[in-house]
């Protein structure tokens, strides 16, 4: 993308938080097809949403599940149960969902998941190998 200048434009950027299966700002708003038009590429960051989508609406531990990094309301917990379903139905797990369905963009280069532990870099690892019907 070249500017009026001649000047290079970006080749990238980071979108975090943005870009999820529980938030689609950057595709409604039309970012990702016009960097996708423009040759810019995308990286999303936090597909888990904070975790939820990580954990699942109803977590093991019984405790709080996070959106945009508070408490998730509830419409945001129904709305990752109905995820939830739909990746049941199919034998595919909500991470891998989650972590694969940025990927989908033909703008989106690379997804940033992030991880705490070892454990967790290679659980992101054996999420982006299930294959998703």
């Amino acid at each position: 993308m070249e500017a009026e200048t001649g000047e290079k434009g970006i080749d990238f950027f980071l979108a975090a938080g943005t870009y999820s299966l529980l938030n689609s700002n950057l595709l409604e708003s039309g970012i990702l097809d016009k960097c996708h038009k423009a040759g810019v590429r995308v990286i999303i960051g936090g597909p888990y949403s904070s975790g939820i989508l990580a954990l699942g609406a109803d977590p093991a531990h019984g405790g709080p599940v996070f959106y945009n990094y508070l408490p998730a309301p509830e419409e945001i917990l129904e709305k990752t149960r109905r995820i939830e379903e739909v990746c049941k139905k199919f034998s595919v797990p909500l991470m891998a969902a989650a972590l694969q369905f940025p990927l989908g963009h033909p703008a989106v280069e690379s997804v940033i998941p992030g991880s705490k532990t070892p454990e967790e870099a290679i659980t992101n690892q054996q999420m982006m190998d299930v294959q998703i019907p």
